[in-house]
């Protein structure tokens, strides 16, 4: 049997063992790397500190990999940061929109009985006709802004039947104040007060990717107030044959047959442009354009103040193309076959008449209303130039006077 022999550790004094923190080196990284990152002073100060005193040599082996480590973080900060967009704050949700600017469009309905037309070479009968489009109220006091086209058939019919429909179905008789035929703009007046006006934008403001709403009666009174939302897709489009001397804005937002002068609106319920046509195709889709109001309020103005468009030249002709089909028929030149004078014009007093037919002016050949309209824009009221007449079998120059274009 082994005796009890006394334990030799039993009642000594133990040395302290001193526990060293064994964190590895990634972990030392990870952690300065994390603090950097945070921006937290404090926090790597105070990580720094509990680390030093157990990792003391790991920390010196590091100090020229954090420097390096924080210099990169900040390159890729620097060129990782976003870029200060500045947002449009200003624009209202299209619901405040169309609440605001709603009650400012009109439907627009023009009624035309049957005739007998006598246009140039030809006679005919029209069948009766109805139309619609739609209109922007321009004053409290009932002056309506829309397209030429859309009251065309008015004009000079004193059988037809223009009106206006307001947004709470309210129906006034109209009358045509002025027109623009070569920028298919028109103000009709109604009697009445205290409409609400709509609130005209710059135009000359507009950028591609703002909003766009369109607000109109597309196919008539049965769609009537409209509303249709897009963008501008683009600013400054020239479009063959379009009724138009300026150029146009697009847009996506819809516009369709009985939108014709309604408004196109931006984001702060501003009317921007006077909405007039649309490319139709089975292959295309979202190609809708606007007369841009910057343009279209100066004629307004005017139309309304005077009831033309001032200080714009006009010869005081209308007339038809003489095709080479017809030229041929009645044995007569190529040219513009005068189907109308103006009282007191250019053309008037240097005693050009009906049935006369314009061979040139200054030389240039014409053979349509665009051609004699082209030459006028380049020259002002009081100008003097040289038509060369065909009459009875015979040519001959006669000198005719630019007065104002007082009739559109």
């Amino acid at each position: 049997m082994y005796g009890q022999y006394p334990d030799p550790y039993q009642n000594q004094p133990q040395a302290e063992t001193k526990k060293t923190s064994k964190i590895s080196l990634g972990a030392v990284v990870f952690i300065i790397i994390i603090s950097i990152i945070l921006g937290g002073a404090a926090t790597g100060t105070s990580v720094y500190f509990a680390i030093k005193n157990n990792n003391q040599n790991e920390l010196t082996q590091l100090s020229g990999e954090v420097d390096m480590l924080k210099n990169t973080i900040k390159q890729i900060n620097t060129s990782t940061s976003p870029q200060n967009i500045k947002i449009n704050t200003d624009s209202t949700g299209v619901t405040a929109i169309a609440e605001k600017v709603k009650p400012s469009i009109v439907g627009i309905q023009l009624t035309v009985p049957s005739s007998r037309v006598q246009n140039g070479f030809f006679s005919y009968d029209t069948q009766p006709q109805s139309s619609s489009g739609s209109g922007v109220i321009l004053s409290d006091d009932g002056y309506i802004g829309t397209n030429y086209h859309v009251i065309e058939s008015a004009i000079g019919n004193s059988s037809a039947i223009l009106q206006v429909v307001l947004n709470d179905g309210t129906t006034y008789d109209a009358k045509v104040i002025g027109h623009d035929s070569q920028n298919d703009l028109a103000v009709i007046k109604i009697e009445a007060l205290g409409l609400p006006a709509a609130e005209l934008g710059n135009s000359s403001e507009l950028k591609v990717g703002e909003i766009a709403v369109a607000i109109g009666n597309p196919l008539g009174l049965q769609f009537a107030g409209s509303v249709t939302v897009g963008y501008i897709s683009a600013l400054d489009r020239n479009l063959n044959g379009e009724n138009t001397s300026e150029t146009l804005i697009q847009t996506d937002a819809a516009i369709n047959p009985g939108n014709s002068g309604g408004a196109l609106i931006n984001g702060k319920g501003q009317v921007i442009g006077i909405t007039s046509s649309k490319i139709s195709s089975t292959d295309v889709e979202g190609l809708n354009f606007a007369i841009p109001i910057s343009f279209a309020s100066p004629i307004f103005n005017d139309i309304m103040e005077y009831g033309y468009v001032k200080d714009r030249p006009a010869t005081g002709i209308t007339g038809q193309e003489v095709t080479t089909t017809m030229a041929h028929w009645y044995n007569v030149p190529q040219g513009l076959y005068v189907t109308a004078v103006e009282k007191d014009s250019g053309a008037a007093n240097a005693d050009i008449q009906v049935g006369d037919i314009i061979v040139s002016v200054d030389d240039t050949p014409i053979k349509s209303m665009s051609d004699l309209k082209a030459i006028n824009k380049n020259h002002s009221v009081g100008d003097v130039l040289s038509f060369t007449i065909y009459r009875k079998d015979s040519k001959f120059t006669v000198a005719v006077t630019l007065s104002e274009d007082k009739g559109g």
